[in-house]
């Protein structure tokens, strides 16, 4: 009976230092996939106070004012998002990166681009400028012609006054 009570506190010592352990696994690699990268104040004089916080490494605390803190642990995450397919429903994508608000630092998933997307995008953007390019050309060539057209009219005229006045002095000298 003494041996099975003195096994018993081992295992319950390894069980507890095994807690532990899993403990700090489990706070270490984080339960988020995106971390937020600021922490807000609290209360009416800290409430739009933000301060920069990875808090992957960090989380946010608060003084008892409500000004915000970012308090370093080896055990704790601050707030974040998980970016896992059926939560954010990407389609069976699971590949994405994290995005954070500018202003709150507060994170959240973007589906990575593929390499198909990627190449379409650049294809439709070469094939608008490609358009764009020949509008523009269209159009000045267009004016240029219109533009040369308003120049022959103009002297159109002045050849005719020319050749009046020659023939008003062929007469007068005749």
């Amino acid at each position: 009976a003494v041996v099975s009570t003195q096994s018993t506190g081992l295992l319950s010592v390894v069980a507890a230092v095994l807690e532990v352990l899993q403990w700090r696994l489990a706070g270490s690699t984080g339960i988020y996939d995106c971390y937020d990268a600021k922490c807000r104040g609290d209360g009416p004089e800290y409430n739009n106070t933000y301060i920069t916080c990875d808090n992957y490494h960090n989380y946010c605390n608060y003084t008892r004012k409500g000004k915000p803190i970012c308090q370093y642990s080896d055990l704790y995450h601050g707030n974040g998002v998980s970016c896992n397919v059926t939560n954010r429903g990407y389609g069976g994508v699971e590949q994405f990166r994290c995005g954070y608000d500018r202003v709150t630092g507060r994170a959240y998933c973007q589906e990575q681009p593929s390499i198909v997307k990627i190449v379409v995008g650049v294809f439709c953007t070469m094939l608008a400028l490609a358009i764009l390019m020949f509008i523009s050309t269209w159009y000045v060539n267009s004016r240029s012609v219109q533009i040369a057209g308003l120049r022959k009219s103009r002297r159109a005229p002045e050849r005719e006054n020319i050749n009046v006045k020659e023939r008003v002095n062929d007469k007068m000298v005749a």
